[in-house]
């Protein structure tokens, strides 16, 4: 049995040998008994940051980083750390065991003061700290477990040794101190040696940047970044770099300017409420970035329009449209500004500077331009729209774009506002005149047969047979008795024109031309007078009318005295399509084509060619049913009037396979025939 005497002395005695040792080296007893085994940690230890070691190995106990952990006494081994040491360890001494009273200082203090150089702040050294831990008199498995108390890679590490001997569990303790010996350290001086960091361009301001498109990124060389001095970052800091960019536009001289803020913070230092200046480190960099390129301009004269006379002062304005745009590679189209100036009538007379108005100068963004003097425009404030009422004449504009770099562009050009509308011509009707028996002739001038032509703005008109205004008198002789078509030009002062048509009517009442006569009538099948009014016959030479003749129950009669070569008489009329058709016509098609009935005549088989393809078909029956039904209005589809008339003179006029073409004679004046007949044929009208 036990003496408890002798225990209470025991425990007397270690408790007597843990105040010597420090709290490290206390052992923890759950249970007393003389049999208990003894449980010793690893000596404590100080590492500095730059000491790598991995959190996982420690629960090894097998493993030497910080001393191993071996069963008997006999087998402990003192271990060693190959590691720098700085002013920092002094203050660790205490959490060592180290006493003032007994010594002098601790074994950390005692290293730095042995091995520290200033001149090899980073010099690593062997560091001895003590013997194994161990265990005595048991045999079970030690277990290990690790308390990471740090914070940003410094601070504690307890590592707690515990075996479990017959359900009684003893225990021992090793702390283990990081420490940094090199904290992150920028200085207030932009180039310090001692900095961790190299701020951009060694603190000088980059060089402004060509083209709105330059590279404004950290990895450009020209602008760079903040970079960490190499082994300044190690696993006791936690640094952060970054930057924020404030962008100036429309900056003078500059098409923009970037106000950079680089910030470097070592959040191991820095705490932004407890100490606020320490551990962040700001920078600015100021980035211009330069436009050299001029914009664009792009200026639009709309077409002419009609001009108009003012009331007031007599004077001719017409509408012009006038309108400008601006690019720029850079600048945005809302920050460029704009400015026009007029020069009237580009005489380099005007007030401001050789012009005469002035407009802006006013961007998108503007509400109204500093400058607007231009009372003839239709949006008196805007620089970009000119458009408006100008006087007559050619003027210039000139229009200035200036981007934010101040790099200006310009469009100068002129714009010419005329009268572009043409006269309107009004032509007297049913001249009558004769030939005057001395010339045998007669002179027409062209203002004559105005009949109240006017303009929008010229006063003074040029009337003319031709668009040839010096054509503007012509000579009628006995070659032109007869209806004449003539054409009266009327010109204005811009040289615009137009025409109208009338007849003129030149007589001979006094015969006193010679005379050629060549007559003709409209005759039935058997030659007799056709009555028909409202018809005319018609001269033409050349393709141009030279005669013209009213039919009305009377032959007709031209006098061609002094013209040569070919002429071409014609008769036309196109009215009334339905006048004497009806289903009977079809019926009689129709029985031709089976046999039972034959046209009684040639004119009736002309008249059943309703199609105009020269024979008598069941397309010709469907064609003319068509215009009976109201689907065609007329024969004009197949190329046929609503009459036909036939030169009774053609030779192949009593032919079966004759086809109507035109209705016309051609006269060779040189070969005269007695009379020149035309046969009407109503087409359609084929029933007997």
């Amino acid at each position: 049995m036990t003496n408890p005497l002798r225990m209470n002395r025991l425990l007397l005695f270690l408790g007597f040998i843990g105040l010597l040792i420090g709290p490290s080296r206390a052992t923890e007893y759950i249970h007393e008994d003389n049999a208990s085994p003894q449980v010793k940690a690893p000596a404590d230890v100080v590492v500095s940051c730059d000491y790598w070691f991995s959190l996982s190995d420690l629960n090894d106990p097998t493993d030497p980083t910080f001393g191993r952990f071996v069963y008997g006494q006999s087998n402990i081994q003192k271990f060693k750390t190959y590691d720098r040491v700085c002013p920092s360890w002094c203050e660790y001494d205490r959490y060592l065991g180290y006493d003032p009273e007994i010594e002098t200082e601790g074994k950390a203090c005692q290293y730095y003061r042995r091995n520290y150089s200033p001149a090899h702040p980073g010099q690593k050294y062997p560091l001895v700290w003590g013997w194994d831990g161990y265990v005595n008199g048991a045999t079970s498995a030690v277990e290990i477990r690790v308390d990471d108390r740090r914070e940003c890679g410094t601070g504690l590490i307890i590592r707690t040794f515990t075996i479990d001997d017959r359900g009684l569990k003893y225990s021992d303790k090793q702390r283990i101190w990081v420490i940094d010996c090199n904290p992150f350290y920028v200085s207030d001086d932009c180039i310090d040696d001692d900095d961790d960091i190299e701020w951009p361009l060694f603190c000088q301001q980059p060089d402004p940047l060509d083209g709105c498109y330059a590279d404004l990124s950290p990895d450009n060389p020209a602008l760079g970044r903040p970079q960490i001095v190499p082994g300044a970052d190690d696993q006791c800091n936690l640094i952060s770099v970054s930057f924020e960019d404030d962008t100036i536009t429309v900056e003078e001289g500059a098409c923009l300017k970037v106000l950079r803020t680089w910030s470097v913070v070592d959040w191991c230092q820095y705490h932004p409420l407890k100490n606020p200046g320490k551990g962040k480190w700001e920078y600015f960099q100021v980035i211009k970035v330069r436009d050299k390129l001029d914009p664009e301009i792009t200026c639009t004269i709309g077409d002419c329009h009609p001009a108009v006379k003012d009331t007031v002062d007599g004077k001719c304005y017409g509408y012009i449209e006038l309108r400008a745009e601006g690019t720029d590679s850079c600048t945005n189209q809302d920050h460029l500004r704009y400015e026009y100036k007029i020069d009237l009538f580009d005489d380099g007379q005007g007030p401001l500077g050789g012009f005469d108005l002035r407009v802006g100068p006013l961007s998108k963004l503007d509400e109204a331009p500093a400058i607007q003097e231009n009372e003839y425009a239709e949006f008196p404030d805007s620089v970009l729209n000119a458009s408006g009422t100008y006087p007559l004449g050619e003027h210039r504009i000139k229009w200035f774009v200036e981007d934010g770099c101040a790099n200006v562009e310009l469009c100068d050009t002129t714009f010419e506002i005329k009268d572009c509308k043409a006269p309107t011509p009004y032509c007297k009707t049913g001249i009558i005149t004769v030939i005057m028996p001395a010339t045998q002739s007669i002179e027409m001038w062209a203002s004559d047969l105005d009949d109240g032509s006017f303009d929008n703005c010229s006063d003074e008109l040029i009337f003319s047979f031709s668009s040839d205004t010096s054509e503007t008198n012509r000579v009628f002789d006995c070659d032109d008795i007869g209806v004449q078509e003539v054409e009266i030009w009327v010109t204005d002062q811009e040289g615009n024109q137009d025409y109208c048509k009338t007849m003129i009517e030149i007589q001979d009442p006094s015969e006193n031309c010679p005379r050629t006569i060549i007559t003709g009538r409209l005759v039935d099948e058997n030659g007799q007078q056709f009555n028909m009014s409202g018809l005319t016959a018609q001269l033409f030479k050349n393709g141009r009318l030279i005669r013209s003749r009213d039919l009305d129950q009377e032959p007709f009669e031209f006098n061609i005295a002094g013209l040569t070569g070919q002429l071409t008489l014609s008769i036309e009329y196109n009215k009334s399509p339905l006048d004497g058709v009806s289903i009977a016509d079809i019926v009689s098609i129709t029985r031709s084509l089976l046999g039972k009935e034959d046209f009684t005549s040639q004119a009736k088989r002309m008249a059943a060619d309703v199609n105009g393809d020269c024979r008598i078909s069941v397309g010709d029956a469907a064609a003319l049913a068509k215009v009976i039904l109201g689907h065609d209005r007329d024969f004009n589809r197949y190329g046929l009037n609503t009459w036909s008339f036939i030169p009774v003179a053609d030779p192949d006029y009593n032919s079966e396979t004759h086809c109507v073409v035109e209705d016309t004679y051609v006269i060779d004046v040189n070969a005269l025939l007695n009379s020149y007949d035309f046969m009407p044929v109503k087409t359609g009208d084929s029933s007997n």
